[in-house]
């Protein structure tokens, strides 16, 4: 989305990187029905050897300059929800620029701006979210990709890729919600036939909610916050309420998260399993799923 390149051939490969650990994806068949996740690794960066073995186990596996879709860290991009001006579709990425300049922690010279559209919605203004990020945020990833030797042609943001997921489940044409908590910080996104329609950062991950003093208060305050975007999706966007809430894979696991959420939400409360959408070859475990998933989302990207 931020960064774009040529296109080049051998399945697509998804690359994380945060700091406290990054993940690699290979997905073949990204068209078809099931694709399938050929390499799945996460990894310490600036760990010794890390960086060394993944270019190896791409150079044993021919996908030295496949095309590599990277994606964000939550820390390195501003989201915000915006009005988008009445301009060609050619000008529009430069007039967000200069409509969000006041909201950015950088100067706009130095600000990559994109923009995705929030489909239209009868009798309503039109929505769009716009993404900045620092051009210097974005260097860690493409130059790591480089040095894989991978064509790093885009550079997502987490709502994407888990729109890349989240569409590939049944009822997502009629809309699903999506929870996704990292170790500090998450995502909640509404995804209805391909598009999002509703995108929020949340600032509790599942190491607070899994040691915190107070996890019933947490979980509290993430059951309110879910419950607000619900409602929001419902009044503002859709007069359909979404009907079913998907809880990804967790690195820490949180007692009784998914039975509190099911108790306190409307709608119906389960786990995104991601052996249900795709092939994985090889056995993971929970944890490197948890840790790889938004690579595998971004592997997922279809071009169009």
């Amino acid at each position: 989305m931020l960064l774009r390149r040529r296109k080049t051939q051998n399945g697509q490969i998804g690359l994380s990187l945060g700091a406290d650990f990054g993940a690699l994806a290979h997905v073949e068949g990204v068209t078809s029905a099931r694709p399938v996740v050929r390499l799945c690794e996460a990894f310490i960066p600036n760990s010794e050897g890390s960086e060394a073995a993944l270019a190896e186990a791409l150079r044993q596996r021919k996908l030295e300059g496949a095309r590599c879709v990277g994606v964000l860290s939550a820390e390195d991009y501003n989201l915000l929800q915006i009005e988008p001006p009445a301009v060609p579709e050619a000008e529009l990425r430069d007039a967000v620029r200069w409509q969000v300049k006041d909201f950015l922690d950088v100067p706009v010279a130095e600000a990559m701006v994109d923009v995705f559209s929030v489909p239209d919605r009868p009798r309503q203004k039109p929505m769009a979210y716009a993404v900045a990020a620092a051009r210097r945020s974005l260097l860690p990833l493409a130059e790591f990709a480089a040095r894989l030797r991978l064509d790093c042609r885009t550079i997502d943001i987490p709502e994407l890729a888990l729109r890349n997921l989240v569409n590939r489940m049944e009822g997502a044409e009629a809309g699903l919600a999506c929870l996704y908590l990292g170790r500090r910080r998450g995502h909640i996104v509404i995804v209805r036939e391909n598009s999002i329609y509703l995108a929020r950062q949340i600032s509790v991950g599942c190491e607070q909610l899994a040691a915190g003093d107070d996890t019933a208060g947490s979980l509290e305050a993430l059951t309110l916050d879910i419950q607000r975007s619900l409602d929001y999706f419902e009044s503002s966007v859709s007069r359909m309420p979404v009907r079913r809430v998907v809880v990804c894979p967790l690195e820490v696991p949180v007692h009784n998260l998914l039975a509190t959420l099911d108790r306190q939400l409307a709608p119906a409360v389960g786990w995104l399993n991601p052996h249900d959408l795709l092939e994985i070859e090889g056995e993971i475990d929970e944890t490197e799923l948890s840790r790889c998933l938004l690579a595998v989302g971004a592997a997922l990207r279809v071009e169009g």
